[in-house]
């Protein structure tokens, strides 16, 4: 993860629930603490929780306290120094809107698309011109559950790619992922998304 990140937690609850939840380092730094009150009525929930985190932090520990009862989870810290995290908005098959984080290569790709027509003399002239730009993201190495996350990407209809500090709407045109290789635990894959540049209004 990049220093500053955000921690996700969706969840559902049948019941009205109060709980408190911290996030901590490895070292016992809190990094996060707050109440949560469930809204009455609603039962799927979303929780954002913006964090800070030094450039040696090796794991966060969220706890969630529920009247006596406490739930504790380790999240092993990944970082990779050559290549700049990549944001991904999508939707997951929940309906929640979720950010991922990427840390393999980019590449990005700008397509020129030529509407032609031919006219009485045989002569073809240009109608029209589109520009379609292609991401090419490589996953990095991921173990199985990291795969999931994955999957939850490409299956999702609402997808966006922060690119040059904004988020872009785009659409996945992966055609195939690897998700078993035999003798090997860590597998990467690239996926690709498209966005046309200049669309055009349609009368």
């Amino acid at each position: 993860v990049s220093e500053n990140t955000i921690i996700q937690l969706p969840f559902y609850s049948s019941i009205i629930i109060n709980m408190f939840i911290s996030i901590v380092d490895n070292t016992g730094i809190a990094l996060y603490q707050g109440y949560f009150s469930q809204i009455p009525g609603q039962h799927t929930f979303l929780l954002n929780m913006p964090i800070i985190a030094n450039s040696n932090t090796e794991f966060y520990t969220l706890k969630i306290s529920v009247g006596g009862n406490t739930i504790s989870k380790n999240f092993k810290v990944l970082r990779n120094s050559i290549y700049e995290s990549k944001l991904i908005q999508f939707y997951n098959h929940f309906g929640f809107p979720m950010t991922a984080e990427l840390f393999g290569k980019l590449s990005v790709k700008d397509e020129l698309i030529y509407t032609k027509y031919q006219t009485g003399l045989g002569v073809y002239k240009t109608a029209d011109v589109s520009e379609e730009t292609t991401f090419t993201i490589d996953s990095g190495y991921l173990v199985m559950k990291e795969r999931a996350v994955v999957t939850q990407i490409l299956n999702s209809l609402n997808t966006k790619i922060k690119y040059e500090g904004q988020f872009i709407d785009c659409i996945t045109s992966t055609k195939s992922i690897t998700t078993f290789i035999d003798a090997e635990f860590l597998i990467s894959n690239q996926l690709v998304f498209e966005f046309n540049k200049n669309p055009k209004m349609k009368n």
